[in-house]
């Protein structure tokens, strides 16, 4: 079972300084390998081909919300890439 690590963070910051970490999280998402790290502690990414993408956004009087969800899970591995090679040896075909 693969080991399970979280990090949260949430503060208040000027528009700009959120403008530039949402910019670094979209070029990391070109080299689909990344890592976030802060509090202590390091998260290792390494993104699959497709991913989920969920945007929410809310809006009232003087006050919104912008919600966003990426997620991932590792792809199967497709039927071209399997590979099943047999073990022959002189025992195995002597009782065929």
């Amino acid at each position: 079972m693969s080991e399970k690590t979280t990090f949260e963070y949430a503060g208040k910051m000027t528009n700009k300084v959120v403008s530039d970490y949402l910019s670094r999280l979209a070029e990391a998402f070109r080299y689909k390998e990344f890592e976030i790290q802060g509090l202590g502690k390091r998260i290792h990414f390494s993104l699959e081909k497709t991913v989920r993408f969920e945007l929410k956004a809310l809006s009232k009087e003087n006050e919104g919300e912008i919600q966003l969800e990426i997620s991932w899970k590792e792809d199967m591995m497709p039927a071209e890439k399997l590979e099943i090679i047999p073990s022959i040896t002189e025992s195995n075909e002597n009782k065929s």
